[in-house]
């Protein structure tokens, strides 16, 4: 999680909301308790408790991977930005 705190400009600009999902809860980049349940994630992921690594959701809701740990903030970066409404964003913003 640290790796990615540390990037902030880079999951900004794709728009990647981080959540750290443990047994007390789920809780946002910077400390503060989400609403979600961990086992709303957990249905909504398809992984268990005992899961250990990054799941990417998309905007549409649907997981479009699920590595684990250790991962490279780059690897999900990559992923993201390969992804069509990602692209679609970087050709907007080279245009603009």
């Amino acid at each position: 999680m640290e790796k990615f705190v540390q990037l902030d400009s880079e999951m900004e600009e794709r728009d990647l909301l981080l959540l750290m999902v443990t047994e007390a809860g789920v809780f946002l980049q910077d400390g503060q308790k989400h609403g979600l349940q961990p086992e709303e994630l957990y249905k909504q992921t398809g992984v268990g408790k005992n899961f250990q690594g990054v799941v990417l959701i998309g905007k549409d809701g649907g997981v479009k991977s699920k590595t684990n740990y250790p991962v490279e903030p780059q690897t999900i970066f990559s992923l993201v930005d390969g992804m069509p409404m990602r692209k679609a964003e970087m050709r907007t913003s080279k245009i603009d």
